[in-house]
């Protein structure tokens, strides 16, 4: 169960916190050391001043220089150190409360919900407590996407078992899984990458102009000689101040274009640096899954590896971001830096019309496959579905919802199949329906995109699920929750009409009309479904309807009971065959304080 790995999740969010208090300390000393050797600097500066002695001055420099660029390098490394340390505590500090059933502080997805979807709303696949909370371990946009494209659509079905290898693969190296999610989190790439992506498919503003392609070198090739005449022979010093104001000019007239790009890219620096990190990981790992070996091919265009066309892009645009810097600004002026990094730029984005498009999105598929293992692996008795190439065939045992902890959680059985097969639950208020339904609904998704399901075994057909239960009037539109329903009836004979294998699961319809009506509705519906290419649940309150249908091909009666015992309703929560014998409506009243009269 997945409460057995708690202590392993803890074992694991101690030492790595335990590392990052580490690296912090270390990183202290280091601090303290580069200002230790910047004061030591300083004072051989002053006693090489008073003693007259260059050669001091000049060998103390060059070495301060070395030693703080040493420093400077080796605490960026300890710094990363100890954020992928404390990323990784995090990581399985999270993983502690998804066992739990503690998701309120994991991402929603709600950005990915369409009301109209065909089971988003009913089935808790995006928003509070939902299934895109308790998969998701992406951290980047595109890995957000791809899962949220795969809860919403099934796969093909010889895509599944691809998937299902990938993620048994993956499930086997938890250091690798744990490491690649961290990796990712040290920037945030939500906002700052749209700017980069719509930089990448505009047109280039340098690249196409000769003149700034000579001017970059012709610049500073004749400043520098005009210094050195300067310097070596007798040449006016207004020689230097007119090169230096041609260049001040040069920059001023593509002052706008460099601003442009730089603002465009200067963001997207750290998320281009996580990418790197993550595509290096990508391929240094020696796949053996078809699906994991596809994705790593996409990363060696002609044999140079991407994450060294990425990184050279990131030192481009580093470079570039140091404009504010004013020592940049005074090397701008003499070498004309913001041209030759912008023209760097542009030509890297010329050379890569594609590549880095089809990069994020197979990196993005790598993080869903990465989430789909994280949540393996955290429940080992969670089992991989076996897909039919039969129409309409389910058989589960042992199912339960996987949104429920579980150690609540109440697993059953269902096996139906055949085309109109309708399997009718009855049974009394709160005694599980609804919730056995939204269990068949979200394990048939988790199936179909290749995740593991909350069962000890399921077998099944690639359905397209379509979900009537939450159904809502609509006050703007002057809409009430029954012409909801049908409307939402009607949506789902259009479904079943695309021509697609098509699993609905329907709670307590016509719920919203008087009981003659919705009598006579529901009988006609459930004949009328049993008649189309589709299968489905139904749950229902209405025990006639149960009764004359239950003769008709097709049509399976299940039910919820519940028992009082000493004034108390009692719930098992198991499904049974046959119809319900038992209801509590009247005991639920008179435990609300309603006087029943007879």
């Amino acid at each position: 169960m997945a409460l057995a790995k708690i202590p392993f999740y803890r074992n694991r969010a101690d030492l790595f916190l335990s590392e990052s208090q580490k690296a912090h300390r270390k990183s202290q000393y280091i601090s303290m050391f580069r200002i230790v050797s910047f004061l030591g600097f300083l004072i051989l500066v002053v006693l090489a001043a008073n003693r007259g002695d260059l050669a001091l001055l000049i060998l103390t420099t060059i070495l301060f220089i070395i030693l703080f660029g040493v420093l400077v390098n080796l605490h960026d490394r300890v710094r990363y150190s100890m954020k992928q340390s404390e990323f990784l505590s995090r990581i399985n500090e999270e993983e502690i409360l998804r066992i739990k059933g503690n998701l309120e502080s994991f991402e929603r997805g709600g950005y990915f919900l369409d009301e109209n979807h065909a089971y988003h709303v009913d089935l808790d696949i995006f928003g509070k407590n939902s299934l895109f909370q308790l998969l998701n371990r992406t951290t980047t946009f595109w890995g957000r996407k791809i899962l949220a494209s795969w809860i919403s659509e099934p796969a093909a079905p010889e895509e599944i078992p691809e998937r299902q290898k990938a993620v048994r693969e993956l499930t086997g190296d938890i250091d690798w899984m744990q490491e690649f999610e961290a990796t990712g989190r040290h920037a945030e790439v939500h906002a700052e990458t749209g700017r980069f992506l719509n930089w990448l498919e505009t047109e280039t503003l340098l690249l196409g102009n000769r003149f700034y392609h000579l001017v970059r070198f012709i610049g500073p090739v004749l400043l520098m000689s005009q210094v050195i005449l300067y310097l070596f022979y007798d040449f006016s010093f207004m020689w230097i101040l007119t090169g230096l104001a041609v260049n001040v000019l040069i920059l001023l007239s593509v002052g706008e274009k460099i601003k442009i790009i730089h603002e465009s890219t200067s963001s997207s620096i750290k998320s281009l640096q996580s990418f790197e990190a993550l595509i290096l990981m990508i391929e240094k790992k020696d796949f053996l899954s078809a699906k994991l070996q596809d994705i790593a091919s996409f990363f060696k265009p002609e044999g140079i590896p991407a994450s060294r066309i990425i990184g050279r892009l990131r030192k481009i645009l580093l470079q570039l971001d140091n404009r504010n810097n004013l020592i940049y600004q005074l090397a701008n002026t003499i070498l004309l830096l913001d041209l030759h990094f912008a023209i760097a730029a542009e030509k890297w984005k010329k050379s890569q019309p594609d590549n880095i498009k089809k990069w994020f999105q197979k990196l993005g598929e790598m993080e869903a496959l990465n989430s789909l293992a994280g949540y393996h692996f955290a429940n080992p008795d969670y089992c991989f579905p076996e897909i039919s190439s039969g129409l309409f065939e389910f058989e589960a045992e042992n199912m339960g919802h996987p949104l429920i902890p579980c150690d609540h959680r109440v697993n059953n059985d269902l096996s139906f199949q055949g085309t109109g097969t309708i399997v009718l639950i009855t049974g009394s208020n709160m005694s599980g329906k609804s919730t056995f339904l939204r269990t068949v609904g979200i394990n048939v998704v988790l199936a179909l995109m290749g995740a593991p399901v909350c069962a000890g075994k399921l077998n099944l057909s690639c359905f397209r699920v379509f979900t009537g239960m939450r159904t809502r009037d609509n006050l703007e539109e002057n809409i009430s929750s029954f012409y909801a329903e049908l409307t939402r009836i009607r949506q789902l004979i259009d479904f079943i009409g695309t021509g697609f294998a098509v699993l609905f699961l329907l709670d307590e319809i016509l719920k919203g009309t008087n009981s003659t009506d919705r009598h006579l509705g529901a009988v006609s519906l459930v004949r009328q479904l049993s008649g189309e290419k589709a299968a489905g649940l139904i749950s229902t309150h209405d025990l006639e309807l149960a009764r004359k249908t239950m003769k008709n091909p097709g049509i399976i009666n299940y039910s919820f009971e519940s028992s009082i015992l000493d004034d108390e309703i009692l719930f098992d929560y198991k499904i049974r065959p046959g119809i319900c014998e038992t209801f509590n409506a009247s005991k639920l009243m008179e435990k609300m304080g309603i006087r029943l009269i007879k």
